[in-house]
């Protein structure tokens, strides 16, 4: 449902809330719990776009809620996984069972833990900002995509 020129909220979405925002490309924020990735697709395809149009996927924190479909829509649609707030990169690499783990550090003990991730733009102590490119979502071997 469009809320504004541009901006709609994805009705069906269950427990939260996801916004679209439209402009040459798509931008998701936030992508509702695991099963909503289906309700997000039809309602990009509903609006006349293409779920190959999602560039970018914004998540504002780390709840199920919030994360959910995230990794399955953007291995779906090759979505790149942005910053979601300004901080300094204190990991990025391999991490255990994991795959490819980026840690932000975004200071008074607040970090944020990307892990599932196919390729990771940045490096340790790199500064990032929120909304910042960091990495593209993967599927590693034997596991389901996770934010």
């Amino acid at each position: 449902m469009q809320i504004l020129p541009g901006i709609h909220v994805i009705p069906g979405v269950r427990w939260s809330r996801a916004y679209l925002i439209e402009g040459d490309t798509l931008a998701l924020v936030d992508s509702g719990l695991p099963w909503n990735s289906g309700t997000v697709i039809k309602y990009i395809r509903k609006i006349g776009r293409k779920p190959e149009e999602l560039s970018h996927l914004l998540i504002t924190h780390a709840h199920p809620d919030h994360t959910g479909a995230a990794g399955r829509l953007a291995r779906k649609t090759g979505a790149q996984v942005v910053a979601p707030h300004g901080g300094r990169v204190v990991f990025a690499g391999r991490f255990r069972g994991y795959g490819q783990l980026l840690i932000i550090e975004h200071g008074e003990g607040y970090h944020s833990l990307l892990a599932g991730l196919e390729r990771i733009d940045n490096a340790i102590g790199q500064i990032v900002s929120a909304g910042e490119p960091v990495g593209v979502m993967g599927k590693p071997k034997g596991q389901k995509p996770t934010l």
